[in-house]
Order: C-alpha cells, then structure tokens, then sequence
C-alpha cells in the first residue's frame, strides 16, 4: 500500500508524527483514569481492592508482554504491531466504556495492556529505522516530551469529563480521539520489513505472565481469601515453580524474550532493583491519592485533576535537568538524590488527615515530582553500562520490563495495606464512640451482625439487643459514619508509610551503585588520515558517530576499516520499504 507521504527528506518526520499521535493518544486514555478510581468504585458497590485490579490487569499486560511484541515486531513487521496495537487499545477502551461489573471492566483494561505492550516497542523499533545515528537522540527527545505531556493534562481533563458526563465518557472519548491515532500511522508509515529471526519465545511468555500474575493475586486477595488458604498457597507454589520454569527456560533457549544472565550482574540488579522499588512506591501511592481527596475530604474529580497539576509538572521540568545532574554529580548521588525526595515527600503524605490543607498535600506531590524527574534518568542512561555493549538492547528490554513491573506490585501491596488498616483503624474507633454512648463493649462487638440481622427481619434477637438497636438509632448511623471516615484517614498514613519504606531501600540501593565510566576510543593514524578528508563542517559529528559505533561493538580503536564499514553503512543507509 503506498503511503501518502513520498518525500524522503519529509517522510521521517511526518512518520514521527504518526507515531507521537498514537503514543500521546494510548498515554493520554490511561492518565484520563486517575481522577475516575473512586467513581468506579462507588458507581459498581465495589471495595478497593476489588478497584485496584483494573491498575494491575492493564500493568501486569504491559510490563509482562512488551518484550514479547518487541519480537513479534521484529517477525511480522513494526506497522502491523503498531496499529494493531492501537486498534486493539481502541477495542479494550470501547468494551470498557459499555462494561457492566468489575470482573467486565478488568477483561477490557487488560487488553488495553496488550495494546500498548504493541505500540511502545513498535514505535521505539520505527524511530530508530528512520533516523540516522545524529538524529535519532533529536527524534527521541520529541518522542519523550509527547509521551511526558499526556500523563499532565490527562488527570485535568479526565477530572471534568467525569463531572460532565461519568466516568464512561472517558473511554467514549479515547475511542473517539484513537481513530486518529488509528488512521495517521496507516496512512504515513511504511511497512517495515520482517527482521530475519528464527522464533518467538512463545513459552517464556507464557510462563513469565502466569507467574507474575499468580504473585498479584497473592498480594491483592490474600487478606481476603486468608494467607493460608489452600488457593493462596496453591497460587504461592504456582508462582515458584513458573519463576523457576522461566529462568531455566529463557537461560536454554536461543531466542529469549529475556535475557537472564544479565541478573548475574549486581550493577544490573542495583539498577533494576532501584527502578522496581520506586515504581512500587510511586504507582501505589498515586492510585491511592484519588481515593483520599474524594473519599476522605470530600472533593470531585475536577478537583482532583487539577490538585495534581504540581506533581505532573515538577516531574516534567526535573526530568529534563536529571541527565545534566547525573553528568555533574555521578548516576549514585543523582539517582540516590531523587530518591530521597521521593521518600521525603511519601512521609509528608504519610500525615495526611481529614482535615489537612491542599497547599500541604500540593508541596508533598510537588516534592513526589522532583524525585521521580530527577531518579529514573540517570538508572536508564546506566543501563548501557550493565553488560556487554553487544548486550545493550536486551540491557534496556530487561530494564524496562522489571521497572514496569513494580507498578502493578505497588497497587497491590499499598490497596491491601490500606485496605486491612481502614478496617482495624475502623474496628478502634467505632469501640471508642460506642464506649462514649454507654454500649456494653461486649455488645459493641455484635452490633454489625446485629444490624444484618434486623435488615433481614430476622425474629431471633433478643428483647435486650432489640432495646440497643432502638436506642441506638441514628447515632449508632452517626457513630459508623465517623468511624469509617476516620479509620479510612488512618489507612492512608500506613500505606503511605510502607511506600516511604520502600523508597527509603531504593536510597540506600542506589547508593551501591557503582559509576560507569564510558570507554575511552582511540584512533589509529591512519584512520585519523581517513577522518581529515570528510568537510570540515561534518567532522565532528562524524568522529563522534564512529565513537560510538566502535563503543557499540566493544572496540576501542578506531581502525580504517571500521570507518570504511560504518560510512558505507551510512551511505546505503534506506528506509525500508
């Protein structure tokens, strides 16, 4: 199919166009969310935990398939992926819009997941196609600044489109905003071609998926279905024996979709792990945010979406300034640096109370933002140093996909912290207010089975339990009401302690990480000879290219038929067609 756009000077930028709408678009329909948690909840009757697996089912998609569309792109071709990806995140946001329970909505929000693992990696693969070496740093800069915009006006805009037309309408517009994003990439891109590899690692998936997914059920409804459970421990032993499975099978096979030798490195562990724990940290914080401003204090989504404005944009404008900090102060200091403001502005969340003021919660979010801009740049810029360079790919792959991980971790662990907690806090308070009614505290602990009871009109209660309930009334509403409130206040403070704990690790983990120092490359003399006769106005950018293919593949002089190779490359360099 020819493509409307011909020109080989334009075809590269207007394809990157293409690519910046779909990725804008998918970044743009999951940041709409934030905002709309607690409407869900309360529009389907359903707890947080049972809210928290529409998070896990779309992370646990994304972070756990990703590598493997990486390669099923590199099979079939980057354009089948890429808009079948879109379109296949279109299906998962109309099915959401029309969904009728949680389980419902849980299916479409992991199929959104398996749609966006399509597009990152497709997208990625597309840019570093069309751009030569010089350019592709320029074309990837644009790429973050369009996918870091999304996660900042989608909360804003999603907090009015809840309060004008419910939280459906959040997903009628990604539809309708993704048949943009749908027909732009079919029409500019070029089919690439199928890459010459021998398989897809079709068992790898299956085995990492099951046991990352066995583990989150673990976390997320243990306290629920008991931690001693047979269906727990059955899970428990699921999640052991395809973790094992996995790592035995991805160290055997000759196309993995991960590469686990690279966890025989403690400066790739040090890495990972800091990314993983922050990640737990941030995305179970940031789902629990929502919940309080709303549930706790009373304020509507629109509300919601703007008092998250400092957190989006601290994030924006420190993320720029994380690389120029991490050339100055080392990857340690600067990734251990943003961790700690992350953990500093956790334990100001961590105090949190009803009646807290917005500028408090604003300059903690603000705080949240500066750590999270200023840590993850310098843990991504090192990742080239965690193997061989022939290894750098599955480096950033590995990389990538274990940070993405920690998310779905992190919405599990802190919506079950909070959820035990508001119950235990709940159970103190409504005692103490029954106490300060004159309740027997032995009939204090029946009155939820004896409310049930009543509800039911059952005739088994006794005339005194009767004469409680009558007395009682509206204050024993009153006294429920207060309880609930307060002990759900409570809950936050703990869960957001558990997320300071987990940075507080993530300071001390990047603190052992070890500076990479790139290699240095010499040239021979005659390959100096050879670099004098390119014009003057492109030496510069040429030494610094063939640098950088000779770091690329391990050398460290640069030799005449190094330059010769890599110019001939550059100079047959097509785009595919």
């Amino acid at each position: 199919m020819k493509t409307l756009i011909m020109n080989e000077d334009n075809y590269k930028w207007w394809g990157l166009t293409a690519l910046l709408i779909g990725t804008f678009v998918v970044s743009l329909g999951l940041s709409l969310l934030f905002p709309a948690m607690p409407v869900i909840m309360a529009d389907f009757r359903a707890t947080v935990n049972e809210v928290a697996w529409l998070s896990i089912a779309y992370a646990v998609a994304f972070a756990a398939l990703q590598p493997a569309m990486g390669r099923l792109s590199d099979l079939y071709g980057r354009k089948r992926l890429f808009v079948g990806g879109m379109l296949t995140f279109l299906l998962g946001s109309g099915v959401a819009a029309v969904s009728w329970n949680i389980p419902s909505m849980m299916v479409a929000r992991f199929v959104q997941g398996i749609g966006a693992a399509a597009i990152f990696p497709a997208g990625m693969a597309y840019i570093g196609e069309m751009f030569s070496h010089e350019e592709r740093g320029k074309a990837m800069g644009i790429w973050g600044i369009a996918s870091g915009a999304a996660p900042a006006i989608g909360p804003l805009l999603g907090g009015y489109l809840v309060d004008w037309g419910g939280w459906r309408s959040l997903y009628y517009f990604s539809v309708l905003i993704g048949l943009v994003a749908v027909l732009a990439p079919w029409f500019i891109l070029r089919p690439s071609k199928a890459e010459k590899v021998s398989g897809f690692d079709l068992a790898g998936s299956v085995w990492l998926f099951v046991s990352v997914g066995s583990i989150l059920v673990v976390l997320n409804e243990g306290r629920n279905w008991g931690w001693t459970s047979p269906t727990i421990i059955g899970l428990l032993v699921t999640f052991g024996m395809c973790l094992i499975a996995f790592l035995i099978h991805e160290s055997r096979t000759r196309n993995p979709i991960a590469d686990v030798d690279l966890l025989k490195s403690p400066f790739f562990l040090l890495l990972a792990g800091t990314a993983f724990v922050s990640f737990i940290a941030m995305q179970g914080a940031m789902f629990l945010i929502p919940f309080f401003w709303q549930n706790v204090q009373g304020y509507t989504p629109s509300d919601t979406g703007v008092m998250v404005v400092p957190l989006f944009v601290a994030m924006a404008v420190f993320s720029m300034l994380g690389g120029t900090l991490a050339d100055r102060l080392g990857i340690r200091w600067t990734a251990a640096l943003g961790m700690l403001a992350k953990t500093l502005a956790l334990l100001l969340l961590a105090f949190l109370v009803i009646d807290t003021p917005y500028w408090y919660a604003g300059l903690a979010l603000g705080i949240l933002g500066v750590g999270m801009g200023i840590a993850l740049p310098p843990l991504s810029k090192a990742i080239v140093g965690a193997g061989p360079p022939q290894k750098m790919g599955a480096a950033s792959g590995m990389f990538s996909m274990v940070r993405n991980l920690g998310g779905p971790f992190g919405v599990a662990i802190l919506s079950t912290v909070f959820a035990s907690r508001t119950a235990d806090h709940a159970k103190v308070i409504m005692g103490q207010r029954l106490g300060e009614l004159g309740v027997d505290p032995a009939l204090a602990r029946e009155l939820p089975k004896l409310r049930d009871l009543a509800t039911q009109g059952a005739a088994s209660l006794t005339s005194q339990q009767l004469a409680l309930l009558r007395e009682l009334g509206p204050k024993l509403e009153t006294a429920e009401d207060f309880a609930r409130l307060h002990g759900m206040a409570a809950a936050f403070g703990d869960a957001f302690l558990v997320a300071t704990s987990f940075c507080a690790l993530g300071v001390v983990m990047a603190l052992f990480i070890r500076e990479v120092r790139a290699q240095r490359v010499s040239w021979s003399r005659e390959a100096l000879a050879t670099l004098q006769k390119i014009p003057p106005e492109f030496r510069t950018r040429a030494q610094q290219g063939f640098e950088a293919a000779a770091q690329g593949i391990g050398v460290k002089v640069v030799t005449p038929e190094l330059v010769m190779k890599v110019g001939r490359g550059w100079r047959t360099r097509q785009p595919e067609p």
